[in-house]
């Protein structure tokens, strides 16, 4: 039976990038060598197109994050790109600016950005319905919950599901009628310890992870990185 191999990283945040974690990621991914490798969205961080962004966020540029989003994804070439909530900050300021200058940076953002992601790439939207891959029992998606149960509440949805958007690594199984299912939260390849989440206690459960593993079939076997008290975790047995 066909195994094909695969790798997923979730929010970077384009400068915000967590330069330990994208190394080891790549490093990896040189020696897996992946075929289906998934950007799990937030691959750029756009504070100043944030709803309700402060005075001092909405006068930040957006030339350095978007260049360092295009580094990533021009180096990792995903076969699947889904746009986070902070990357569908550009496409929305697409759709509802009538700005004439913002509407031009919006295009030429987009442009480099899927660009840099290549012609191959699959780029679905932030969308609970269009925003999910199906690759083998699993779900990938950006992540459409938060706080402590996000992972229970995304596989009680969609079933097997890998997620990001929590910034933490997480395995939790859930009972199901049809039988259990299991809620991966992959972790984050930015850094932190960024300053808007200085005063949310959440900050204290995250950590630095990526997800990859091999599909036999229609099945997966999912694995997690992490970094654990300074020390990658990537145990690849049986792969």
């Amino acid at each position: 039976m066909r195994r094909e191999r695969f790798v997923g990283m979730w929010d970077t945040h384009g400068h915000h990038q967590d330069g330990d974690t994208i190394s080891t990621f790549f490093d990896f991914c040189r020696s897996f060598r992946p075929v289906e490798r998934i950007g799990g969205g937030d691959h750029v961080d756009f504070p100043s197109l944030r709803k309700g962004a402060d005075d001092y966020e909405k006068n930040l540029g957006t030339r350095d994050d978007v260049e360092a989003a295009c580094s990533f994804l021009a180096r990792f070439q995903p076969t699947v790109w889904l746009r986070g909530n902070h990357d569908e900050r550009i496409w929305d300021e697409l759709k509802k600016t009538h700005n004439a200058d913002r509407r031009e940076r919006a295009e030429d953002h987009i442009a480099s950005l899927t660009k840099a992601a290549g012609a191959k790439c699959r780029v679905l939207p932030y969308d609970n319905i269009k925003g999910v891959f199906r690759y083998g029992d699993f779900a990938f998606i950006h992540g459409f919950h938060h706080g402590p149960n996000a992972a229970r509440d995304a596989a009680r949805v969609w079933g097997n599901v890998v997620m990001g958007h929590c910034h933490r690594t997480e395995w939790v199984p859930v009972p199901g009628r049809t039988g259990p299912a299991v809620g991966v939260i992959a972790g984050a390849g930015c850094r932190l310890d960024m300053d808007y989440a200085r005063g949310h206690s959440s900050r204290l459960a995250q950590s630095n992870g990526f997800i990859y593993g091999v599909r036999v079939g229609q099945s997966l076997v999912v694995r997690q990185a992490k970094k654990m008290a300074g020390v990658w975790q990537i145990p690849t047995e049986g792969l």
